[in-house]
This record gives structure tokens, sequence and C-alpha cells, in this order.
């Protein structure tokens, strides 16, 4: 065992070395139509294909027990943990950064530990993050991570904690939002451990649900498999908790004679979840492919919600926050119950029970306390990190079905308690009374129209969302819950004419409706009724849902007013808010009433007298900017951009928040300091709402729209009513065209049309308007092919034809036309694209229509593939060129020739970064070979695979399509004839 050293914890940054497939630039166009709806953001789909040994600034937090190194530039992901005791890495270690498309932007990597937040894989988990350490003056340190997400501007904290003498991390998450809208979200803690056939998964689970079945099932089993032997699981496979029993869970290497403790309150931490690639060739393809070194790994996984499918609201200005603890044990053969301070594995023989004890820290005299049938048994010693303890309890008789317990006081302190309780029932869940998180609805859940609306607006689709809760509307009209969700709904689509009439018809039949008060309160601000709007804030009480919410929201109101002292009036209900925001908004009014001893005290006191010794949710950006703006200090803004480093996605969001306030001179102050402002800065500041005269605004609008459109993407609220207010005096068609993106992206479809489409019509011939016209509203929408083709066509010819999708699109459009010269034309432009993966498919089956199989095979055997987690097409692209040359190879009487491509339907070549799944519907293939094999008269061969292709009809774990139906069916007959 490694030498203990001093007790002391510390935080410090360096840089390290790190073999690196990079992500290159970002696809040009927004994200519509995905999973989660991720807009404003883009598809991190472009990757190098050569390795580069790359430099990345880290923070190592270490204390005597433990060596924490984390990534602010990959998302502040925990790359590497080392239990310095035994030197072993207790999480799994990826030796290379190899981002494969996982993620909800596409670019992901396997190994340590991701922070999840709003939604999974979290948009920035291969982007730089806000990144602070700390040394407090207990001896401890830490690291905080965070950022303010651009799906809708909420802000995430995570802290992770070491304290000296102490062989845990600690987890603080602090999550908030700032705006005066609901908005989605979930968090999801993703942490990697080393896989081989020895990993025991470690869950005290009583009824558990995966991604496969629409009804709990009883743990530990799915179908016949034992999940606790992660050796046993086949298949790409998760599970949830439903109903956790304890506060722990993990997982035991008993290989390599270590594991992993997780320990939160179950109350606020419910979500435990586990994901192992499984242990067929699909699991081996995809370590293959996140790796040069095909190691494996299992994720163990928590959060504050039972599954991830369950997305929840965060209400205005509401914040939640939590603790969890992770630590590494050794040398113990698995555990079987854990708290905090101590993991406990126990033996039992005919005459002892045999105890291991792992403790997290220093208990000096501790009572080891034993009780089986009314029988104690106890021993003092001491439980120190640096070593297990073993310890002996001799038994009269053998422990059958005997309840026995362990406790282990310290003092008056109680450390642990095993056995006192057993909760496990077989009675299931009912969804009625219990919380539904389940991961596949039912079909019966689908004509639940309130229940399946909510879900999709959870999910980021908010045109179903209102579809469903329109046609609920119909059939019970005075449904309250339904008219506040599609009030709120109409909010945050910007459409504040269209949550009036919800919101008051709420109040009018529940007039002590906080959340629809307050929500219409936000509309009328929306449309300029300031007055009505703080006297609708005014009145709602203090003992309503929304009461805190109100009072922040009529504060910042009051600021724009300019009644400093109705702010301060407030001053106990504003810091009882419990955030920072908050407090900022009493600091303000403090500030420009002349009170600057007063806000330099509410600051002073929210960061601490030491600078550097910051509780957590004081690292925030809108306390250091309003430090900033209070004093300008060299000091304030050093601290300010050194936690920001300038980024235009962090402080603009603040700056139009102060620019709504009406603190305009403060907003342009902290837009000076973005380092690389984009045309969004310049829309919100440069200062068309002064314009003297029509000249002078033309003049500022012609400097906006003078600079580039790429990779800008309205979201902001401000922005979308400063744009859809200046769109008619912009004769480029540059706004029309943003608030286009917008409107597509929260479900507006017929405003994104109309938006688009005036872009066009003034002359704009950007490529993501052109393939936005030209692919989402006529190819996808009106399924106007001629119309889609003059645009994508037109795309190329102005912009070189890199826009990906117009490609893709045209060359459908040309197969379905039968138009091969052009459909060839298309493919050859396709060599030119960054990206080469992202059409390889496409032209492997048009060179195979095509009848240029060469090029296709060639194709298939040496560029390298990349597919999407779930939707893996390289095998089925390959497996169908295979039984293409096979078949035609029968059809000219060609048999050896046909029996040779057929042999190779299954033979995938490693760069397809491919392997079947045990769920992989082949049926199709073992027709096509049994058809070869009986011609070349091997029935009894032919045979054995027409029963195959059969039986796949009735294999359950099977994920069948329609084709693998058909298929069945289809080797069924042949076996009746």
């Amino acid at each position: 065992m490694a030498t203990i050293q001093a007790r002391t914890a510390h935080a410090s940054t360096t840089q390290i070395q790190i073999p690196t497939y990079d992500v290159l630039d970002h696809d040009v166009n927004p994200i519509f139509d995905k999973h989660l709806n991720p807009y404003p953001y883009t598809m991190q789909n472009y990757r190098a294909s050569e390795q580069v040994m790359k430099t990345y600034d880290a923070v190592i937090l270490e204390n005597e027990y433990l060596q924490l190194t984390f990534l602010p530039t990959l998302g502040g992901r925990l790359y590497r943990a080392l239990d310095k005791r035994t030197q072993q890495e207790f999480l799994y270690t990826n030796k290379v950064i190899k981002p494969r498309m996982i993620g909800t932007r596409g670019a992901w990597f396997s190994g340590g530990m991701e922070f999840n937040f709003p939604i999974s894989h979290s948009p920035t988990t291969m982007d730089r993050v806000n990144c602070t350490t700390l040394d407090h003056p207990d001896g401890s340190a830490s690291v905080i991570f965070g950022n303010i997400e651009q799906l809708s501007m909420m802000n995430w904290k995570v802290e992770i904690k070491l304290y000296p003498g102490k062989a845990y991390m600690e987890q603080r998450v602090h999550l908030t939002n700032p705006t005066p809208k609901e908005n989605r979200f979930y968090f999801w803690t993703n942490t990697a451990v080393a896989y081989n056939e020895s990993v025991e998964l470690i869950y005290p689970f009583d009824w558990c649900l995966n991604h496969l079945d629409a009804k709990y099932l009883k743990w530990p089993f799915y179908q016949t498999y034992d999940c606790r032997k992660a050796s046993e699981i086949p298949f790409a496979y998760e599970t949830f908790g439903k109903l956790m029993n304890h506060n722990f869970f993990g997982i035991y290497n008993h290989d390599e004679r270590f594991g992993v403790v997780h320990y939160a309150d179950r109350k606020k931490v419910k979500g435990a979840k586990f994901f192992s690639w499984g242990n067929d060739a699909n699991a081996k393809a995809w370590n293959q492919s996140l790796t040069d070194d095909a190691s494996e790994y299992i994720e163990i996984q928590s959060g504050p919600f039972e599954s991830q499918m369950v997305y929840k609201f965060l209400r205005p200005h509401q914040t939640l926050s939590w603790r969890e603890y992770w630590y590494p044990v050794s040398n113990m053969n698995g555990f079987q119950y854990a708290e905090k301070e101590v993991a406990v594995q126990y033996e039992i023989t005919s005459n002892s029970i045999v105890f291991t004890l792992a403790a997290t820290e220093r208990f000096d005299h501790s009572c080891i306390q034993f009780q089986l049938r009314g029988q104690e048994q106890q021993v003092e010693l001491t439980l120190t990190p640096d070593r297990n303890e073993r310890v002996t309890f001799m038994l009269d008789a053998p422990i059958a079905d005997d309840r026995f317990t362990l406790e282990i006081r310290c003092g008056s302190r109680t450390i642990l308690r095993m056995g006192e309780r057993e909760e496990f029932v077989h009675e299931y869940p009912d969804t009625a009374i219990f919380e539904d998180s389940r991961s596949v609805m039912g079909e019966e859940d689908q004509e639940k129209l309130y229940k399946m609306a909510e879900l999709k607006e959870s999910l980021g689709l908010y045109g179903e969302a209102i579809e469903r809760y329109e046609r609920n509307l119909a059939q019970q009209p005075d449904c309250t819950l339904t008219l506040n969700r599609l009030g709120q709904l109409y909010l945050a689509r910007q459409q504040p004419e269209l949550a009036v009439p919800c919101l008051t018809k709420v109040l009018r039949y529940d007039n002590r409706n906080s959340k629809a008060r307050f929500h219409l309160a936000m509309a009328e601000k929306m449309i300029g009724n300031y007055s009505k709007a703080r006297r609708l804030l005014q009145d709602i009480a203090g003992d309503a849902e929304y009461y805190q919410a109100s009072v922040i929201e009529l504060s910042k109101l009051n600021i724009m007013f300019g009644y400093w002292r109705e702010v301060q009036g407030n001053a106990d209900e504003l810091l009882r808010a419990g955030d920072t925001y908050s407090r900022t908004l009493l600091a303000i009014s403090y500030k420009y009433d002349g009170c600057m001893e007063e806000a330099e005290a509410l600051l002073r006191d929210a960061v601490g007298s030491n600078g550097n010794q910051v509780p957590l949710l004081t690292v925030h950006e809108h306390i250091l900017v309003a430090r900033y703006l209070l004093g300008k200090s060299e000091a304030s803004k050093e601290s300010l951009i050194q936690y920001t480093q300038g980024d235009e996605r962090v402080l603009l969001p603040i700056a139009l928040d102060y620019q709504e306030m009406g603190l305009h001179q403060d907003a342009e102050e902290i837009v000076s300091l973005i380092e690389a402002p984009t045309m969004k800065t310049k829309i919100a500041f440069a200062g068309l709402q002064r314009a003297s005269d029509e000249a002078e605004r033309t003049v500022l609008l012609q400097q906006i729209l003078s600079e580039s459109l790429d990779y800008v993407f309205l979201n902001e609220p401000q922005l979308i009513a400063w744009t859809e207010r200046f769109k008619g005096t912009d004769a480029s068609g540059k706004l029309n065209y943003l608030l286009g993106n917008y409107y597509y992206a929260v479900g507006r479809f017929e405003d994104a049309r109309t938006a688009f489409e005036t872009a066009y019509d003034k002359g704009l011939r950007y490529t993501v308007l052109l393939r936005n016209l030209g692919y989402k509203i006529y190819y996808q929408q009106d399924c106007n092919l001629v119309r889609s083709e003059q645009l994508l066509v037109e795309d190329i010819q102005i912009n070189g034809g890199n826009n990906v999708d117009s490609l893709l699109t045209l060359n459908q459009i040309y197969a379905v036309w039968g138009e091969n010269e052009r459909r060839k034309q298309i493919i050859e432009r396709m060599k030119q694209v960054d990206n080469h993966s992202l059409v390889l498919i496409a032209q492997v089956d048009a060179y195979k229509a095509m009848g240029e199989e060469t090029k296709a095979w060639e194709i298939l055997n040496t560029a390298e593939f990349e597919n999407w987690e779930g939707k893996e097409l390289s095998g089925p692209c390959y497996r169908d060129f295979v039984i293409h040359m096979a078949m035609k190879h029968v059809a000219e009487d060609q048999l050896t020739e046909a029996k040779q491509w057929i042999d190779l339907v299954d033979q995938y070549p490693r760069q397809l970064n491919y392997g079947d799944s045990l769920r992989t519907p082949l049926s199709e293939m073992k027709y096509y070979k049994a058809i070869i094999y009986r011609k070349l008269g091997d029935d009894q061969t032919a045979k054995a695979l027409f029963k195959q292709g059969y039986l796949e009809a009735s294999q359950a774990e099977i994920f069948a399509n329609e084709r693998s139906h058909i298929y069945s069916m289809l080797c069924l007959q042949e076996l009746q004839k």
C-alpha cells in the first residue's frame, strides 16, 4: 500500500497531454427535428481521422487518499480518478479522446465522470465550461464547474470537493432557473467504470424499468438474465431503479479487487441506473470504435429522477440542489451495504459471520455491535481509510431466515445501522399513485392526451404538445391544467397574445391560481403592458406557490421604473430566495439609490472576505458581473474574465437581462467584455432603439447585417422581440431568416415557412436558408420534390456544395426520379465534403443502384464509417450490398460466385465499426443465404437457415421490423415446400 501523505486537500491547475481525434468545425445548420430538440446548438459531427497529441488545461484535485483530474474544455469531465492508497484508477480512464456519434449533438467520448444538464448527453460535453478552483480554510478544496446553457438560459453548477482525512469525493449540484418561464430539465451524473466478466452490479432495487418494456420488472432478472452479473447481460441494456430502498449503489470488480460506491439521499436523488454495451458483437464494435485499445466499460449513473425519460420543469426562479458522494473500496470481495462513511461486506459460515469494513474517514474507538435472535456481541476498534477492518462474530447456530443488525457508533454518533428494516415488496408499483417513470409507454398511454402532451413538451416537441393540449381542451374546455400549460407554451414560443386568453380563462375559473396569474403578468409584460404586469405580480399573496418568483420579477419591473426603495422593501424576501440572482437585484437597487456601501456589503458577504474562499452558490456569473459593475476594478474584471473567458454564450444573456431592466449602460459594459462578439451581440446592442431618425436607424441596421450568419441562431426572448420589430426594415432578408430558424425550432412551422420564403424573396441565398426551404419545408413537409430540387441545386451552385443535407436530399430526389446521370454528379460531389462519413451510405447505395458495384465495394472495405448509437446503419448497408451481389450472380446462374458473396454477408470489415447485436433482425440474411445453399444442393444447411429465419418472429428480444416479419414468413413458406 502506498505511503499516505500529510492530511490536506488542494486544487491546482496544470496541463496534460492526451492522444486525441479532434472535433473539427461544427455543422453549419441548426439542429432541427432531433431527439430532445437541442436548438440552438449545432451538430458536432466533423471528427479528425488522424490522432494527434493534444494539450489540455486540467484541474488536479487531491488529498492524501484521492487524486482527481478534470478537463474544463471537455464539459468539466472528471477524466481520471486515482486511489492513492492502491495506485489504482477506480473510474474507467480512456487513454484516448475519440469522439463518436453518441451525444445529443453527435460527438461524445467515453470514460470518467460526465455531468449532464439540461438534456443528455449534455450539449456542452465537448465544449468548454466555466471553471474555478478553491482552497477552503478548513483544509478542504474544490473544483467548481458551471455554465449558462443555451436552450433556455438556465444556470448549472457542480462542485467536487475533497476533505482532509476523508476518502470520498463530495459532489454538490446546484441548478437555477433565473428566467420568468418554466424550463424543462433533468440532471444525470454519468460515471464510467472498467468492465470485465467479474463485475458485479450492486443495486438495492425492488422494482426496476428499462428501455425495452412498458412495465416495471422485478429486480434482478430480465428474462432469464441475472443483471447483477455483468457477464450475463447479452446486449446493450440499461436499468433504472423504481422506489430505491437504500441510499447506496455501485459496482465491484472481483478480478481487479476494487469497487465504487455511490451514496445520496434517495429522497432527493431518486435515480440509480446502469448501462452496459453487453457482450455481443455490437458491444465489441462500440468498444473498438470508442477506444484505440478495445477497452470496455460500464456506466453507473445517478440523478434526481427515476429514469432518463423523465424531464421535469424548473419553475421561474426556482433552485434545486443536493449532495452525493462517490468513493472507491478495495480488497473486500464486494459490498452488501454502504453509508457515506463506511461500506460493509460479510461472509457467513456455519459458526461465524465475518464483516469487512471499509471506512472513508477515521473513527476512533468505535463500537461495532452485532445483534441476532435477541443476542448482542460487540467489539471496539478504530476505523480508518488507511486499511479495511475485519470483525468476526461467533454464531451458536447457522443463520437461516433470521434477521440480524449491525450497528457502528463512534461516541454519540451513529455511523451505520444495517439490517434494521426490510422494505422489499412484491406488490406491483401502481402508476396511478406512484410517479410514473417508465421509459417505454404502453398503447393505453397514447390516449391520455394531457399526459402525453406534457411528455412531448418535456422532450422539446412543442408542436406535438400543443396539438394534444388543444385536443384535450376540445374534450374538457375548462381543464385548468391544460390551459396553464398551453399558456406557458405560448409564452415560451413568444406568442403572448395567444397566452393571455388561456391564462385569463384559468383565473376566471380558479381565481387563486398563482401560476396562471404569474404567467399572465409575464405575457402582459411581453406585450408591453408593464403597469398591468406589475399590478398582477403585486396581487400574488405570500402563501402562493409563485410568490417568490413574483417578488423577483416585481423587483425587475421596479428597477426598470427606478423604484429602488420598492426593491429594498422586499430585501428579506430576495435574500430568502436562496440564489444569487435575487441578491444581485437587491445590490443593483442599492447601487442606483446611491447606497454603495450596502451594495458592496451584499456582494462582499456573498463571496466572503477572501476572494478565493467562495461558497458554491456565489461562484456565479451574475454575482461576478455585479461585482465588476459596482466598482469596475481590475481585480473584479480579471475574476469575471478568468471564469467566463469572455464567452458570448455566458455574458450576452446577462447583458440582455440588464437591458430588459432598462440598465443600458451596464448592459453595454457587459457586452464590451465579450471576446468574440457575433451578430447576436450586435443585434442586441447596436443602439437601434436610440436612433434619432430613420436614416440613422438604417445605418445601424446595415452595420449589423454586414456580419456573418454562420452559427448565429436566435433563442433569447429579447432578441426575438427586437428582430420581429425590425424585420420589415431589413431588405436583405437576414432577420426573416433568423426568425425562421427560431419559429421552426419551437414548432411554429407555418410562421417558419413564411419567414424563410420572405427571406428568399428578398434575395437572401445563404446556404442554411436554401437547405431549410429545400429540405425541411418543401421536401419533408410538402413532398414537393420539384421545388425542393430547384432550391437545393441553387444552394450547390452558390455555396459550393458543402452543405451535406442538400447533397443527401438531392441524391434521394434523383433516386426517386431515376435520374442516374444527375445522381452520379451529386455522388461525385460528395467526395469533396469535409466529413466523408456522413455520405458513405448514400454513396454505396447509389453506386449499387447505378450498377457501379466496384466503387461501392471499395468504399465498404476502405472507408471508416460512423454510426449513431442505436442506429448502427453501416452493417445493414454492407449486408444489403452483399445480398445484392450474391443474388445478382444467382440471376446469372453463377452459383459458385453467389456462394462466395453470401458467405461474406456477416463478415463485417473492421472499419465499418459494426457488429450484430443479439437483438438485430437477420431473417432477410438467413433467407437469401438459404436460397443459395438450396440451389447448390445443400438442403440440410438451407433448412437450418430457413428455420432460424422463421424463428426470429417468435424471439421477443429481437427488435423486429417490418422486413424481419416479411422474411420470417418467407422462410416459413420455404420450410413448408
